[in-house]
């Protein structure tokens, strides 16, 4: 990463009016959207920050407010003391009658500390003077993006800024309910007011500045950048670096621990296109693929919102950074490696890996490994832990019809992930017209199965945090009780 813009042979892009009504370029990162579990991003509106009217009231926000008919971007900054500083600093690197002119722009307007920062970085010789000008117009880009369009999806844009007529990129991420400018890198900003309107664009504050130095590049080199900044091991870098990336890759990229040239390949989603944090919780309760074609990454949310690969399994890996852009596909950064030899396995291979020893030899006695292992059938098992099937050892101790009921009820025929539980009330089993309910608890990091009331009785079971523990027909919640067919 880079803590000091270096010099660099710049020039601005000529923007005409026509130049500036065109959309800009970016590479689409919208997956998915439909089937996050979460709300959709929220960026702070203004509400207060914005200019007043000759005519009276506040101007609103792009969002879904009212365009200022009389100013456009320049004269939004010198109406708003918010800004000041960046005003200031626009008009004395001769920028504002581009911004006073016509087009359709957005402007990343960085808050009077930010601008304060730069110009502390600038008396200390670390930033060239003459580089401010190239500086602030990388916060613009020459197409009109409102909130509404920035939380679509993680995407690359061209900014007012190019280096050898070719325009300079920044990457902005969707990160959690955060619009992220640069994700990953040395000087990465965050929307905090959206959607500033003015005759001629939008302006979104952000709260620090943003380097040309920081933009997106491709896999290997981002890659590059994570290792020179200590934020992956170099050999992590070296490994991974090797594989060969398809023309759109994903990473999981861990920031410890060390990777054999074989197990890196195993860190690579293969897939037609990026997988973006929005795609990656999109997959929950499933598979992707990776260029280890013997082995996939089994994808999982937790209660709390955060992603599990492989969860469950002994080197189960936390997503800890999503959506690091880079030119040919994106970075996710997780906490450790993930393990080459924990092979794709079906439901009653994954019950042995997670500790379901008793769920399993009961299954196999009753002769119900059919059921659960079906490959045509995807499902979801509700699977008592040890100390629960203990509990039914007069059943477990020999072979009676009624244990493969029991069994049978704790298997729904379709996969339904702990997210997609919070939004059913009952689904059916494998048991004809026997249903199982669900609700939430209080304590949002439980389901409840077969509620007996608001108050846990000794009826109930719920999903422990082994939940969603990937198979290759199905998914896996452990929970703590036996359910008991109506």
């Amino acid at each position: 990463m880079k803590t000091m813009v270096s010099a660099r042979t710049l020039g601005f892009l000529a923007i005409a009016a026509g130049l500036a009504a065109s959309a800009a370029c970016f590479e689409d990162a919208s997956t998915r959207r439909g089937e996050l579990p979460t709300d959709e991003p929220t960026i702070p509106a203004n509400t207060d920050g914005g200019v007043t009217r000759k005519g009276g009231g506040p101007t609103a926000g792009d969002g879904g407010g009212d365009v200022d008919e009389d100013r456009t971007i320049i004269e939004v900054l010198e109406a708003n003391p918010d800004l000041s500083e960046l005003t200031k600093a626009i008009k004395a690197q001769k920028l504002d009658g581009l911004l006073d002119g016509p087009g359709t722009f957005t402007l990343f307007a960085p808050s009077n500390k930010a601008m304060r920062e730069l110009n502390d970085l600038v008396a200390k010789g670390d930033v060239d003077a003459k580089e401010v000008a190239s500086i602030l117009s990388y916060h613009l880009l020459v197409s009109k993006n409102a909130s509404s369009d920035l939380i679509k999806g993680s995407k690359i844009y061209d900014t007012a800024m190019s280096v050898e007529r070719s325009p300079v990129k920044v990457a902005v991420s969707i990160v959690g309910s955060n619009v992220v400018l640069n994700n990953g890198r040395s000087h990465q900003a965050q929307v905090t007011k959206a959607d500033i309107a003015a005759t001629n664009g939008v302006i979104h504050v952000i709260d620090h500045v943003i380097h040309f130095g920081d933009e997106p590049t491709t896999i290997e080199a981002t890659l590059g950048e994570l290792a020179a900044a200590t934020t992956i091991p170099g050999p992590v870098k070296a490994s991974l670096t090797k594989v060969s990336c398809p023309t759109k890759c994903t990473v999981f990229a861990p920031k410890s621990g060390t990777l054999s040239d074989d197990n890196a390949k195993y860190h690579v989603v293969q897939a037609a296109a990026p997988l973006y944090a929005a795609g990656v919780v999109g997959a929950a309760g499933g598979y992707v693929k990776t260029l280890d074609s013997e082995a996939g990454v089994g994808i999982s949310v937790n209660s709390d919102g955060s992603v599990m690969l492989n969860k469950g399994k002994p080197n189960a890996a936390r997503v800890t950074t999503t959506d690091i852009l880079a030119t040919n596909g994106v970075i996710h950064l997780i906490d450790r490696p993930l393990s080459r030899t924990e092979k794709t396995k079906n439901i009653l291979e994954t019950m042995s890996d997670v500790g379901l020893k008793q769920l399993g030899k009961a299954v196999s006695m009753q002769g119900s490994d059919s059921e659960f292992n079906d490959r045509d059938q995807s499902i979801t098992v509700f699977a008592p832990n040890d100390a629960a099937i203990e509990s039914i050892a007069e059943l477990t101790a020999r072979k009676k019809p009624e244990l493969k009921t029991v069994l049978l009820y704790h298997t729904a025929p379709s996969v339904y992930s702990s997210q997609k539980l919070a939004s059913v009330t009952e689904l059916d089993s494998f048991i004809a017209n026997k249903k199982i309910r669900a609700t939430r608890s209080a304590n949002p990091a439980f389901t409840f199965l077969n509620p007996s009331g608001t108050t846990p009785s000794v009826n109930d079971a719920y999903i422990d945090d082994k939940s969603d523990i990937v198979a290759t027909n199905g998914i896996i919640h452990v929970i703590t009780k036996v359910l008991t067919p109506p």
